[in-house]
């Protein structure tokens, strides 16, 4: 007859637990699927100081659904991959360029390709050097 209430309290402690975890924190993790991305703008940023020396160098993509999509910038005709953005967000892509030999290779960039569709930038992203 003891074991009765015991029961009980136990099946509803474990009850109150449960329902006090938030349900609305627990968030889906999405992998990047290459067939459902968009790019809507690319931005070439080039930073210089007082001198007109060189500084910096970012490339900023955004879009739709770009959270780990494969970027490589076409630099005189060679692809060549950007490694892991600074930022890699679901509507943004941010790569940063701080060494003379990270903007070097970048110098002649003519185009992005994004998960192997190329995006033409003419002679935009070659600048003021």
């Amino acid at each position: 007859m003891r074991k009765y209430p015991r029961i009980v309290s136990l099946i509803l402690i474990f009850a109150l637990l449960f329902t006090t975890i938030p349900v609305a924190d627990f968030r889906e993790a999405f992998a990047f699927d290459p067939n459902d991305f968009t790019v809507t703008k690319v931005t070439i940023r080039k930073d210089f100081d007082s001198a007109q020396v060189q500084t910096g160098m970012h490339i900023t993509i955004t879009g739709k659904n770009l959270s780990g999509a494969k970027v490589l910038a076409i630099s005189s005709g060679i692809p060549i991959d950007l490694g892991k953005p600074a930022i890699d967000s679901d509507g943004v892509l941010y790569f940063e360029f701080k060494t003379s030999s990270q903007w070097e290779k970048l110098k002649d960039i003519t185009g992005i390709m994004v998960e192997g569709k190329e995006i033409p930038l003419g002679n935009k992203g070659q600048g003021k050097t």
